[in-house]
C-alpha cells in the first residue's frame, strides 16, 4: 500500500512539475514572466493555445490553462505592449497540435 501511495504521489509531482497552469497580473512588479504576444508566428518562442480545461495543462508544450486563482498558479505572468520588456514571445493558435516551443533555451523560463 505504502508502495502504491509513493508512485502515485511521484507521479502527481511529476506530471505538475511542468504544469502550464498561470495566473494573469495585472502589476509586472508581481509577475514570474513578461509576455509579449507577437502576430507573427515566426518572431515566437512559443506557439500556445489556450484551453479550457485544467487537466489539458499538464506539461510545458504551450497548452496553458488561465485560473482566477493566483495560489492555483505554476506561474503569475504579466503581457506587455512593449516588445522590449518582455522575457518571452508568444503566438496564439487556435489549434491545439500546433502548442510548441520555436526557441527550447526559453523552456525554462516555465519550469
Amino acid at each position: 500500500m505504502k508502495k502504491l501511495f509513493l508512485t502515485i504521489l511521484g507521479f502527481i509531482l511529476s506530471t505538475s512539475a511542468f504544469s502550464q497552469i498561470l495566473y494573469i497580473t495585472q502589476n509586472s512588479d508581481e509577475a514570474d514572466l513578461i509576455i509579449y504576444i507577437t502576430k507573427d508566428k515566426n518572431k515566437a518562442d512559443l506557439v500556445v493555445f489556450k484551453t479550457d480545461y485544467k487537466l489539458e495543462a499538464q506539461d510545458n508544450h504551450g497548452i496553458w490553462f488561465f485560473t482566477s486563482f493566483k495560489n492555483e498558479a505554476k506561474k503569475t505572468i504579466y503581457f506587455t505592449q512593449d516588445n522590449n520588456k518582455a522575457d518571452l514571445y508568444i503566438y496564439i493558435t487556435d489549434k491545439k497540435y500546433e502548442a510548441h516551443w520555436r526557441n527550447e533555451q526559453k523552456k525554462q523560463l516555465l519550469e
